[in-house]
This record gives C-alpha cells, sequence and structure tokens, in this order.
C-alpha cells in the first residue's frame, strides 16, 4: 500500500510506534517539510517503539520507508487521483447534459459578475439561450428550464433580500402571481418598498404581464399607497375591510407612459443584475457587423491587430508628464469586458468618442499588461454612423458569364467587394482586384446578362 494522507502518518506512529498524537505530529510536520535530519533521528525512535509493541525491525523499518516515501510523491498522487476523478465526472456531465451543467456552474459564482458573464458566453456557445428573470419562473438558482434554456435566478438581483425572494417562490406555489397588481398584494406588505420593487423591473421580473417597465415603474408609488390602506396584508384586518366598493375604486390602474430607452434599459439590467439580460448594446447592430471584419473581444490574442466593437462603460481622462491629456476606457461587447487605453496622439484626434455610453468602432492592437489583456485603441468612430460597406452578389449558371461580366465590372470600379457563385461547380470566391461602385446602370447591365435573382446588392 501507499500512504496517501498526512492524517495516516499520525495515525500509523501512533497505533504501531506508541507515538503520542504531539510525538505523531511533529513526525507529519517533519515530512511535509521534508527535514532529513529530522526523520533520520525519528527512524530510530519508530523502529524501537515498534518493536516494544511486537513488530520486527525490519516490519517497522519497511513501514518507515512508507512514510518517507510519502514526501516525494504520495500527496501529489492522492490529489491527482481525486482531481482526475472529479475532472472525469464534470466534463461528462458538460458533455451530456450541458444545460444542467451551466446552470450549477452559474450558480456556483453568486457575487461574481465577470466570471457569470464568461460562463453565460460559454452557455451560448453551447447553444444554450438564456432567459430573462421572471416572477413566475425564476428560482433562489439558476435552472435549466428545458435541455437549451437557462433562466435567470432572484439572487443576481442586488437590492433583493433573500427573506423577499424566499416569500416570492413559497407563495406562487399556492398559484402564479396574475399581474403587478395581484403580486404587490399577495406580497408580505412589510417588505414591500420602492427599492426592491424597481430592482424586480429594471431585471425584467415584471415583463411578462405586457406591461413595458416605465409603465410599472410610474405604477409603484400608487401601488405602495394603496397597499397601505389593506393594513398588514390583504387578508388581515384593514380600516376599509367592509368596505369593497371603496376598495375597487382605490385600486390603482396602471399609468401608462412613454416606454424607456434601449439604452436605459440595458445599462439598469447591468447595474441591477451585474449582465445585459436582453441584450449586449452592441448586438442592436448585428446586421451591420456581419459586413465589417469584427473580431469579438474573447477571442482576441495579444500582439496582433483588430477592428472591434464596444459598448463605453468608464472613461477616465489622465495628463501625462509632458502635460498632454490621454484616458482609459471600459469597453465590451457581448462576449466579454476589457480595459483600453487611448495614447495622446489618438485622444487628439477621436476624444469625441471617448465618452460614457457611446457604441464605437475601434482599431485596436491587443496588448498584455500586468498579466492582463489591455487594448491600445488606435482609430475610433461612432458605430452608429458607420455605413456598412455594400458587396455585389452574382450567380452564375454558365461558365462563360464569367467573362461576359468582366468588361460590365470594370466600367463600373468603385470600392464594393464582389463575390460570385458559380452553379457549375458550385464554388463561391471573392474577384480578386475587382470592385465596383453599385448604381442602378450596373444593376441593370448585370440583371439583364445574368437574370434578376441572380443579382444581390446589399
Amino acid at each position: 500500500g501507499v500512504i496517501v494522507y498526512q492524517e495516516q502518518i499520525i495515525q500509523v506512529a501512533n497505533q504501531m510506534a506508541g507515538f503520542s498524537l504531539g510525538e505523531a505530529d511533529l513526525l507529519r510536520r517533519a515530512v511535509s517539510k521534508k527535514k532529513a535530519d529530522v526523520l533520520n533521528e525519528e527512524r530510530i525512535h519508530f523502529v524501537e517503539g515498534a518493536k516494544s509493541k511486537g513488530y520486527s525491525e525490519a516490519s517497522a523499518n519497511q513501514v518507515y520507508d512508507m512514510i518517507v516515501q510519502f514526501a516525494n510523491y504520495g500527496f501529489n498522487r492522492s490529489h491527482a487521483a481525486a482531481y482526475s476523478k472529479i475532472a472525469f465526472q464534470l466534463a461528462y456531465l458538460k458533455a451530456h447534459f450541458p444545460a444542467a451543467f451551466m446552470s450549477s456552474l452559474l450558480s456556483s459564482v453568486f457575487g461574481n459578475d465577470d466570471k457569470i458573464s464568461q460562463y453565460i458566453t460559454e452557455a451560448k456557445n453551447y447553444g444554450i439561450s438564456m432567459l430573462a428573470p421572471s416572477i413566475n419562473h425564476s428560482n433562489y438558482y439558476f435552472q435549466m428550464e428545458n435541455e437549451t434554456s437557462i433562466r435567470y435566478s432572484f439572487r443576481v438581483i442586488r437590492k433583493v433580500p433573500t427573506k423577499f425572494i424566499l416569500e416570492i417562490i413559497n407563495e406562487r406555489k399556492k398559484a402564479p402571481f396574475r399581474d403587478f397588481f395581484d403580486f404587490c398584494e399577495r406580497m408580505p406588505h412589510k417588505m414591500l418598498s420602492e427599492t426592491v420593487l424597481e430592482a424586480l423591473v429594471f431585471s425584467g421580473c415584471f415583463d411578462e404581464f405586457g406591461e413595458d417597465r416605465a409603465t410599472i415603474l410610474a405604477t409603484i408609488d400608487a401601488v405602495l399607497q394603496y397597499i397601505s390602506l389593506l393594513g398588514e396584508d390583504s387578508k388581515g384586518m384593514n380600516l376599509f375591510a367592509e368596505d369593497d366598493e371603496f376598495l375597487k375604486k382605490m385600486k390603482p390602474r396602471y399609468r401608462k407612459t412613454a416606454p424607456i430607452s434601449i439604452d436605459e434599459k440595458l445599462e439598469k439590467e447591468k447595474l441591477y443584475t451585474g449582465q445585459y439580460v436582453s441584450a449586449h448594446p452592441v448586438s442592436y447592430y448585428q446586421n451591420k457587423l456581419q459586413n465589417l471584419a469584427i473580431t469579438r473581444l474573447a477571442n482576441l490574442s495579444s500582439g496582433k491587430n483588430y477592428q472591434v466593437a464596444a459598448y463605453v462603460h468608464e472613461v477616465k481622462s489622465i495628463r501625462t508628464k509632458k502635460g498632454e491629456t490621454m484616458c482609459f476606457l471600459t469597453i465590451s461587447d457581448d462576449s466579454k469586458e476589457l480595459s483600453a487605453v487611448m495614447f495622446p496622439e489618438s485622444y487628439r484626434k477621436f476624444a469625441n468618442f471617448a465618452q460614457k455610453g457611446e457604441i464605437l468602432f475601434l482599431q485596436v492592437k491587443a496588448d498584455t499588461r500586468n498579466g492582463e489583456l489591455q487594448l491600445i485603441i488606435n482609430k475610433a468612430e461612432d458605430l452608429k454612423e458607420i455605413k456598412a460597406p455594400v458587396r455585389l452578389f452574382l450567380k452564375l449558371t454558365e461558365t462563360q458569364q464569367m467573362e461576359q461580366i468582366k468588361p460590365i465590372l470594370a466600367r463600373h470600379k468603385g470600392d464594393s467587394k464582389v463575390i460570385v457563385h458559380q452553379a457549375v461547380t458550385k464554388q463561391t470566391a471573392e474577384l480578386k482586384n475587382i470592385q465596383v461602385s453599385p448604381s442602378n446602370e450596373l444593376q441593370e447591365a448585370l440583371v439583364e446578362l445574368l437574370g434578376k435573382e441572380n443579382v444581390v446588392i446589399k
């Protein structure tokens, strides 16, 4: 056998050689520190003690050799075996039950927004969708709703106490909440506050009732005033308990108001849950990004140049020793959050874009600083203002058509790329050294030759 735990050294020394627990622990420490002189001295003590208990000298030395041997590999071996088993179990669960695995993984990192963001991105890469917090469906932990979706937990919502979360879960066991008013009437009134209700609204918990978040927010004051008339709870005694008609007249209705902007909606989600629940601000420009050579932040490697699209969270401007202004930024896309820097030369050109809340198209160089990836911004543009490059897509049904289109394309030179699909060979390629300026005249000439269904400009 092999000694695999430090505690076993104490047990062997105590039971086989008659060491006191204190003496056995000193031996354990010597093994742990690999103190050869102490181990040699303790061998004599161990062998004599074992002989006094009826063991042979050879057996005692053999067992003591096992104790000394433990210092070389026993500890590592025990941990390697245990962790190998755990790693195998986790790999199996992740491969065969990804939604269940990822929901448990997300629940294990509550309070760490970066880790949650990382695991949400990983879950999406597995084809798993993240469902927004729901007053009728969320639970204390992240929970698999089906094999391809995970529901956000209540626990990620800031400013909502644990006791309140448990009350929500217990109350809805009786019946689902019908609307925002039903929820407020059925919850313990002493626990209701503007702070808690706003947190639930901004995180999307009441979206399932079909009212815009701005409308529910505008209704909170009226609801809280109405709740105060009901007393401790809707089933208990209150001043107007016997006046049903009065209560019906007093019961508030939704105060319709203009919807909150997408930017505010996403920013509040980020504030209260640590994540962009509905979508990341950059994702609203997905159609435009498909035509730009964009790399996601999670896929960047140090030492290379990239084009990225990112949302600006924070900007901190400083002055250098030369008196020049530069700034540090915190940016993100739907895959990762990173720090970035705009040095004085770039800052002079693009300072107007270095603003919190901006969505930018950036040309950057990825670099490593203090062990962390940082982006050096060389150029910045407003993503909203960028016009995605138009491309010309052609489908050729006959091989000779390639030679026929070349003179037409040559008469309309420009900056747009030409993508050609050869139906005969089933090959698609971008034409080299040929770019065009899309126009009605060009489109009409190509349609006449190839047919309307085989010419697309987008």
